[in-house]
């Protein structure tokens, strides 16, 4: 299923606004520095999903070509996507 962001205080617009970077285009696995992590902020009409990239594997999934769902691509710091995503620590083991 993946990590997911999922802020219990704010919206997930609010909370990337607030602690990420707004990335104008997708980034490369080897761009990513260290201690950070990209999330893909994809429309799914009734909802939006904050998927956090937590691996190459990932990032390639969130970006196929056949998947048209709009989306925007943030880079938030981990120890802040930690306090939204409690599955998170699964992943970065």
């Amino acid at each position: 299923m993946g990590a997911y962001i999922n802020p219990q205080t704010e919206t997930k617009e609010q909370f990337l606004t607030r602690e990420g970077k707004l990335l104008k285009q997708i980034p490369a696995w080897k761009d990513v520095p260290d201690k950070m992590l990209p999330i893909c902020l994809v429309d799914n009409g009734m909802f939006t999903a904050g998927a956090v990239l937590f691996s190459e594997q990932e990032l390639k999934s969130f970006t196929l070509p056949s998947d048209s769902r709009p989306k925007m691509f943030y880079m938030v710091p981990v120890e802040k996507l930690k306090e939204v995503s409690p599955e998170l620590s699964h992943y970065l083991r």
